[in-house]
């Protein structure tokens, strides 16, 4: 028993020593050499002040990984976006407004007003309105079954702030009072006009907008 334990006290009392005298070059070893030091720090329960710097040298270590890591995919991400963002400039090119369903100038700006307010921190500059529904769809009132509205669908230009225009497919209710249409209001995006991918926002050659 004695034996073992002075065994065990020259073990420790080496590594200690070893960890003393190399706590300043921890930083030449490798990865999974700080790791097994720290590993017999923790199962050997060796002195407080060696350990901490390997410690300290193990969390430096980890945390450099850890940001070499978040670079890495922050590249890849943006290299994902570039390539998106090249795919709708080239796509902004071949979008064209669509043929009208009705022509009704008065209703095509209370369009641009209504997606405008909708949208008010965007800062948009209203540019064209297509109303690409053939005819308007009564809106009845639950209970009496009175008309109290109309909708219909239509297709907006917009210009951001940064000079980028783009087109949506919307969908509008106007409002009935018992004698006329009176306020346009925004509801939804909607799939009326192709393509697919102006059920939201999508690019738009500017220079396409009145073509």
């Amino acid at each position: 028993m004695f034996i073992l334990s002075k065994y065990r006290f020259i073990l420790m009392f080496s590594f200690f020593f070893s960890l003393v005298v190399n706590c300043a070059s921890l930083s030449t070893l490798s990865d999974s050499e700080v790791e097994e030091r720290l590993e017999n720090c923790k199962s050997l329960g060796m002195p407080e002040i060696p350990c901490r710097e390997v410690a300290n040298e193990f969390g430096r270590r980890k945390q450099a990984e850890y940001k070499r890591e978040k670079e890495a995919e922050a590249l890849e991400d943006q290299k994902i976006q570039n390539e998106k963002d090249a795919k709708s400039i080239e796509m902004a090119k071949t979008i064209k407004m669509p043929p009208a369903g009705m022509v009704d100038p008065n209703l095509s700006k209370q369009m641009l007003e209504a997606y405008s307010a909708a949208f008010s921190e965007e800062k948009l500059t209203s540019m064209r309105a297509v109303i690409v529904s053939k005819s308007f769809s009564p809106i009845r009132h639950e209970i009496s079954g009175i008309i109290i509205a109309r909708g219909f669908a239509g297709v907006v230009a917009m210009k951001r702030p940064n000079g980028e225009c783009f087109v949506a497919s919307t969908y509008y209710e106007q409002v009935y009072d018992g004698q006329k249409y009176t306020n346009v209001y925004f509801k939804r995006y909607s799939t009326a006009w192709p393509p697919e991918s102006t059920k939201y926002q999508q690019l738009i050659d500017c220079n396409n907008v009145y073509k």
